[in-house]
């Protein structure tokens, strides 16, 4: 559906697309959570994502800085009325949730207005890069002795490089090390994930959860965008 909506002329659609992927992403996570114990609302962390993906697409740059700034002030104080959030446990990870879903809906956005060709290469390595961690997991380590994190970096990179070679408009260089950045990006959000859901990093197997696979990626497309935007 990113791919589809990316292609089109209406950006608005593709901000929708975007929003809708980041909230269904955080219902996910909060549904998990939940069943941990910890009882994180998800709608003031909905309002952030949609914040920042709105202010991103009317103001650039200046939109995504203050959409974060409300996404954290609005989840402070959501806090602050919630009893239930109202502690250093359900403060730290409903503000985790809210920067994690801001960076991931910003980024896009951003990178949509910057060249429709740069968002489906980020989705290009993003999906390369959990294939490649799916495949060394299902193997256990078999393909060459590689760890799932290993072969993330490997898919993202591969995927970078065929993306800058098969469009005209990417350069293969700024494309390698945008798929690097991404890469690390990917192993970061996987790791913030699994703490998530499960309260320790899992590198072994998968986290509970639906959109689990989504957990790289919220991380990876900023650090994609992130390095577009100094190299590009």
């Amino acid at each position: 559906a990113l791919v589809i909506s990316n292609l089109l002329d209406d950006s608005a659609i593709f901000i929708f697309v975007v929003v809708g992927t980041a909230l269904a992403w955080l219902w996910d996570t909060t549904d998990v959570l939940r069943l941990r114990g910890a009882r994180i609302n998800p709608a003031p962390l909905m309002v952030g994502a949609t914040a920042v993906a709105n202010g991103s697409y009317r103001w650039g740059i200046e939109g995504f800085a203050g959409g974060m700034a409300m996404a954290i002030l609005f989840t402070l104080v959501w806090s602050v009325l919630d009893p239930e959030q109202r502690t250093t446990r359900g403060l730290s990870i409903a503000m985790t949730l809210a920067i994690l879903a801001g960076l991931a809906t910003g980024s896009l956005t951003l990178l949509h207005l910057f060249s429709a060709p740069m968002v489906n290469a980020a989705i290009a390595v993003a999906a390369a890069a959990g294939f490649a961690a799916w495949g060394v997991q299902q193997s256990g380590g078999e393909v060459g002795g590689l760890d799932p994190n290993l072969g993330m970096v490997l898919g993202a990179v591969i995927a970078g490089l065929i993306s800058g070679l098969a469009a005209e408009t990417l350069a293969i260089t700024t494309m390698v090390l945008a798929s690097a950045a991404s890469a690390a990006g990917l192993i970061a959000g996987r790791a913030f994930g699994s703490l998530l859901r499960t309260g320790s990093v899992v590198h072994t197997a998968r986290a509970p959860g639906l959109l689990t696979p989504f957990d790289g990626a919220v991380l990876g497309v900023a650090a994609f965008w992130a390095a577009i935007w100094v190299f590009a």
